[in-house]
């Protein structure tokens, strides 16, 4: 590479450090924060209609960060009254870290990519679809 330091540039919350790995093999590393992912403060309305309906044939998550907010939301529609019908949807969750929140929240079925990338989220996607069933947890 050219000279100079690596400038990594990356959001608020990581889950792996790059800068570090990078600076144990002797690569200088400057990092900077560009910018914070927040939880909305509710579910779009059409969303969690189809979820109260039980209308959603997939749920994907795509971190463990993101299963932790819906099983938040799930919590809340419940003790609202308004508790979402999942047991004809399939969770799509990328790794078991993301697919741990979801236990017990009624799915169908849960189930994992052969892979933790989004090629292979892609993959199982396309797999439910065309089969009706994806690798279960």
């Amino acid at each position: 590479p050219g000279a100079g330091a690596y400038l990594h540039l990356r959001g608020r919350d990581t889950t792996g450090d790059i800068a570090g790995a990078l600076a144990v093999e002797g690569i200088e590393v400057r990092e900077a924060v560009l910018y914070a992912a927040r939880p909305a403060m509710d579910v779009p309305e059409a969303a969690a209609s189809l979820l109260t309906d039980g209308l959603a044939g997939v749920v994907t998550l795509f971190s463990p960060r993101t299963a932790r907010i819906f099983a938040g939301f799930a919590a809340d529609a419940a003790a609202a009254g308004r508790a979402w019908s999942l047991h004809a949807t399939t969770g799509l969750a990328i790794s078991r870290a993301a697919a741990e929140p979801l236990m017990g929240l009624g799915f169908g079925e849960l189930a994992l990519p052969a892979q933790p990338n989004a090629q292979a989220m892609v993959a199982a996607l396309g797999a439910i679809l065309d089969t009706g069933g994806g690798d279960s947890v």
